[in-house]
C-alpha cells in the first residue's frame, strides 16, 4: 500500500494520542502508557497503517503465544522485557514492575496492531556530580532491534500488511552525552563525551516502512535507527558496532545486557 495523506494523517493524530507530535514540549512521549514508567528515556512506536482499528482479539492461544520466552536477536538468548502479562482495555503488554504504577519497561502490542516500547533508567540515567545525564547508546538499540524482531512475528501471525510508521522518541537529551559504547570507542569521562553533543530538547527520529522486512533487514532498520541516534550527537561513527577488526560493521555487545 501506498503512503498517502490520509494515512500521513492517521499516524498524526495517533501520535498526538502518545504526546509524540511536538518534540520540544516538556512532556513530549509522557502521555498513554509511557506515563508508568519512571525515568522515560526512551520510547519506539511502531504504526500500522491504520492505527485506528481495534480489531486484535486477546482471546484463544494469543496468549499461549504472546507469554512464550521471545528470542533476543542481539544476544541469541530470550529477551526479559518483564515478569508480569497483563492487559488494559487497548492492549496487552509485559511489564517490567516496580509497583502498579511504576514500571522500569515495558512492550505491549495494541488492538490495533501497533507496538510499542518505552525503557526507563536502563536507557538513560543522571549523574549527580557533575550533574549529567547519559544514554546508552548499545542498549537502547539492541532494545530496538528486540523490538522490531518481535514485531516481525506480530506481523507473520496477523497477516498485517503495510505501510507503518516506526518512530524513536529520546527524552531530555539536551546537553546529554552518549555512553555504552562497543569495546573500540572511549567512553564519556562524565564531563564531556570523547566529540559531539545534542542540543535538542528531545529527539524523535522515524521512517517509513512500506514492506516488513526479514530479520536481516530487521537489523539494518535497527543499526539505521542507531546511527541517527548518532546523528542527533553530531557523531559521524557508529559507536554501537565494531570499530575495527574482522568484526567490524557487527553489533558489540560489550555494554548491552538485560537489567
Amino acid at each position: 500500500m501506498k503512503v498517502t495523506d490520509r494515512i500521513r494523517d492517521r499516524w498524526r493524530r495517533s501520535r498526538g494520542e502518545l504526546g509524540l507530535t511536538h518534540p520540544d514540549a516538556e512532556n513530549f512521549a509522557a502521555a498513554g502508557l509511557a506515563q508508568f514508567v519512571e525515568e522515560r528515556s526512551a520510547r519506539l512506536v511502531i504504526l500500522p497503517s491504520d492505527p485506528e482499528r481495534s480489531d486484535i482479539s486477546f482471546t484463544g492461544d494469543f496468549w499461549k503465544w504472546w507469554e512464550t520466552n521471545q528470542p533476543d536477536p542481539v544476544s541469541g538468548s530470550v529477551a526479559q522485557w518483564g515478569s508480569r502479562n497483563r492487559t488494559c482495555s487497548f492492549a496487552a503488554l509485559n511489564v517490567d514492575e516496580q509497583s502498579r504504577s511504576e514500571w522500569r519497561r515495558y512492550i505491549a502490542l495494541l488492538r490495533s496492531g501497533a507496538l510499542e516500547m518505552t525503557l526507563g533508567a536502563e536507557g538513560a540515567f543522571d549523574l549527580e556530580n557533575p550533574h549529567r545525564r547519559l544514554f546508552r547508546l548499545t542498549i537502547i538499540v539492541g532494545r530496538v532491534w528486540a523490538a522490531l524482531s518481535l514485531y516481525g512475528a506480530v506481523v507473520e501471525r496477523y497477516d498485517l500488511t503495510g505501510p507503518w510508521q516506526v518512530g524513536l522518541a529520546l527524552l531530555r537529551t539536551e546537553g546529554a552525552l552518549l555512553s555504552g559504547f562497543g569495546r573500540d570507542w572511549r567512553e564519556p569521562d562524565g564531563v564531556v563525551g570523547p566529540f559531539g553533543d545534542c542540543f535538542e530538547r528531545n529527539v524523535w527520529i522515524s521512517r517509513e516502512i512500506s514492506a516488513w522486512p526479514s530479520e536481516g533487514g530487521i537489523k539494518d532498520m535497527a543499526f539505521d535507527l542507531g546511527g541517527r541516534i548518532e546523528d542527533a550527537w553530531g557523531v559521524r561513527e557508529r559507536r554501537f558496532l565494531f570499530g575495527r577488526g574482522e568484526r567490524t560493521g557487527e553489533f558489540d555487545p560489550a555494554n548491552y545486557r538485560w537489567q
